[in-house]
């Protein structure tokens, strides 16, 4: 398990930042497992905080 530092996100239990989207960046992973805050039909995976958003759109980019 790797835990990246960075502003804690009490609310989403992630953390978020720049240092968090710069670490993420330099990762490579083959699966990510992604928790949501919903689902819409029409959107797909939807989250209400933008910052936790930006995160997991980033893990999404550096994972297969």
């Amino acid at each position: 398990m790797i835990f990246i530092g960075g502003k804690l996100n009490k609310s989403a239990q992630v953390t978020v930042g720049i240092d968090v989207v710069n670490a993420i960046s330099d990762l490579r992973a083959d699966i990510c497992f992604m928790g949501t805050d919903a689902i819409n039909i029409e959107n797909g995976m939807t989250e209400a905080d933008w910052e936790v958003a930006h995160i997991k759109r980033c893990m999404i980019d550096s994972s297969d």
